[in-house]
């Protein structure tokens, strides 16, 4: 629950969401995914695609793939995590990176960030993900952070 007393409730997408969750982007980054990004990506077998609301209301989500078992073990990844600028700092975000991990149910899941991007290089370090290297450049201008946080799958599969 948030603190204003409006519980978050954590669904998959659906193509309703689509003009909300374009605005959340738009809000959220510099080069946003255009809607056709979150249609193909919402229609991919191996992706995980999560809305948090409130209210009824679209106000986070978060994109992840689930990667093939690999000989030591299997991965996922996080393709997008965005709140809407609104409704940062209530705990969406952590919500949807847990809600995420249990889904995919996997041994480690990486993603880069913007090297700039300090408020969500921090987010995903509270979060136990660690730094692997930078990525010169994965953004075009920017370099990237590479992090990864290993060890899920010993961890119980929430329900709900």
């Amino acid at each position: 629950m948030c603190p204003d007393g409006l519980e978050v409730r954590v669904r998959l997408f659906s193509d309703d969401d689509l003009d909300r969750l374009c605005e959340i982007e738009r809000l959220s980054f510099p080069d946003p995914w255009p809607s056709l990004e979150f249609q193909r990506v919402g229609r991919l077998p191996n992706v995980v695609f999560l809305v948090a609301e409130m209210d009824g209301s679209p106000v986070g989500y978060l994109v992840a793939e689930k990667h093939s078992p690999l000989r030591h073990g299997s991965s996922g990844r996080i393709l997008n995590l965005a709140v809407h600028p609104w409704f940062r700092r209530m705990g969406i975000g952590s919500r949807l990176l847990e809600e995420a991990e249990a889904t995919l149910n996997v041994e480690e899941v990486w993603l880069e960030v913007r090297r700039s991007n300090y408020a969500a290089v921090n987010f995903y370090l509270k979060h136990g993900f660690k730094p692997v290297n930078v990525v010169p450049r994965y953004y075009g201008d920017e370099d990237a952070v590479r992090m990864v946080k290993r060890s899920l799958a010993s961890h119980p599969r929430r329900s709900g």
